[in-house]
């Protein structure tokens, strides 16, 4: 695992196979699954959605970025645009959470009203409600996102830690 991850070429070749199981697998009726495209250049796919076995092309969602954790934001974009008022982020990643903190208010005027992340595994999982959070917390949210890049996420190297970050005085910095 320690050589698999690091690979772009493996992480791609892995969202390839999971999208065709995805597509090929008999899905119940009434379940949409939106499908995110693939860069693989001898496999390269449009994003397409999947409803009662119909796939419909989705050109707004055909956003060439590499990080997948940054394509999730213009899919809750488009999920809320197709009427869903509560959406589920799955990920274990810090960057989808700051993220999706940073982005909740875009997504709540365009009719969010809940926005959760689902966070552990197995007994210990759990849904976070990041909608809450915004509420109870907004000069933090606000800052976040500038925090989390300072201090490493996946597209910056590191500046300082996050800790010194979310000490300094929020009202001021």
């Amino acid at each position: 695992m320690k050589t698999f991850w690091p690979s772009g070429k493996n992480k791609t070749r892995l969202q390839y196979l999971l999208r065709t199981a995805i597509l090929l697998y008999q899905w119940q009726h009434n379940i949409h699954i939106v499908v995110s495209r693939t860069d693989q250049p001898e496999h390269e796919t449009p994003c397409v959605s999947v409803l009662n076995k119909t796939l419909n092309p989705l050109s707004e969602l055909n956003l060439s970025m590499e990080e997948a954790d940054v394509r999730m934001i213009p899919h809750a974009v488009n999920a809320t645009a197709e009427g869903s008022r509560r959406c589920v982020i799955i990920s274990g990643d810090t960057d989808v959470d700051v993220l999706a903190l940073h982005f909740f208010n875009i997504l709540q005027l365009r009719g969010l009203q809940e926005l959760r992340i689902r966070a552990g595994i197995g007994n210990s999982t759990r849904y976070i409600p990041l909608h809450k959070i915004t509420q109870t917390k907004p000069a933090l949210c606000k800052v976040l996102i500038a925090a989390h890049i300072l201090t490493g996420c996946d597209m910056t190297s590191k500046v300082g830690t996050k800790l010194p970050a979310l000490n300094l005085c929020l009202e001021q910095y």
